[in-house]
């Protein structure tokens, strides 16, 4: 379920670190680390984070107090932005947009539909 891209190119997951999940509320609640198989330098371009289900089965949301952290620290000029959620209005707009595409088309950069309606997280420099 996470998805990362560095200047529109797949970054690849080794796998998840430490993890804990609770149930509370009718919601399960996934707090991990996200291992790369390689480091990844923020200062080559922006690292676009995605959590979300190609099924669209699942909903994702993060938490509203902390939603992020890092391990480490971000060099200096370096910021993490959670991007707000689609609006109505341009989930509608998506969906107008792909109810004129032919049954085998494929977003640009080889995504997925989930893709285009998840929360971004950047990892930015400058």
């Amino acid at each position: 379920f996470t998805y990362l891209r560095q200047n529109n190119a797949k970054l690849e997951i080794a796998g998840p670190g430490a993890a804990i999940q609770t149930y509370e509320s009718g919601k399960l609640r996934l707090n991990y680390q996200l291992l790369l198989k390689e480091p990844v330098d923020p200062k080559q371009g922006p690292v676009q984070i995605k959590f979300y289900d190609p099924e669209f089965y699942i909903a994702f949301d993060y938490a509203k107090a902390t939603p992020v952290s890092l391990a480490g620290t971000l060099p200096s000029g370096c910021a993490i932005d959670l991007k707000p959620l689609p609006t109505g209005a341009e989930i509608d707009a998506k969906r107008s947009f792909l109810a004129d595409k032919p049954a085998d088309w494929k977003p640009d950069q080889e995504e997925d539909f989930g893709a285009l309606f998840a929360q971004a997280l950047m990892v930015s420099c400058g």
